[in-house]
C-alpha cells in the first residue's frame, strides 16, 4: 500500500522500466472503517423501516416489533475502478497524474418486523 501519493508517480515509472514487468492498477477503494459504510448501512435500515411501515399501512395495521436484521455485506463497492492517467512521450520525462475514481458505497439489509394484530 502506498500512503504518500506524491511518490506514487516516481514508483510507477520505476516499476514500468523493469524488464519483463507489467503494472496493473492503481485501484482505489475506501478503507473498511470509512464512515460512509456506516452511513450506507443506516440509510438501508431506515429505508427498510419505511417500507415496513408502508406495507403495514396497506394492511391497515402498524409495525410492532423487530424480529431480525441481517447485513448482506456484499463488499460495499463492487469492482475497484481506475481512472485513466496521462503519460508523457519520453520515459525520462513521463509523469503520471493519479486521481482517485469516484467510489460507490451501498448497503443492503434484510429486516423483518412483526405487525400489530388488527382489531
Amino acid at each position: 500500500m502506498v500512503a504518500d501519493l506524491e511518490s506514487l508517480s516516481a514508483l510507477v515509472l520505476a516499476l514500468t522500466a523493469l524488464p519483463n514487468s507489467q503494472l496493473d492498477g492503481p485501484w482505489w477503494s475506501l478503507r473498511h472503517d470509512n464512515a460512509m459504510y456506516r452511513q450506507a448501512r443506516l440509510a438501508a435500515i431506515a429505508d427498510a423501516r419505511q417500507r415496513a411501515d408502508d406495507y403495514a399501512a396497506a394492511f391497515g395495521t402498524a409495525v410492532a416489533d423487530l424480529v431480525e436484521v441481517s447485513d448482506l455485506n456484499t463488499g460495499f463497492g463492487g469492482v475497484r475502478e481506475m481512472r485513466a492517467f496521462a503519460v508523457g512521450k519520453g520515459a525520462e520525462d513521463a509523469a503520471f497524474e493519479f486521481e482517485p475514481a469516484t467510489q460507490t458505497v451501498s448497503g443492503q439489509v434484510t429486516v423483518r418486523f412483526s405487525l400489530k394484530p388488527s382489531l
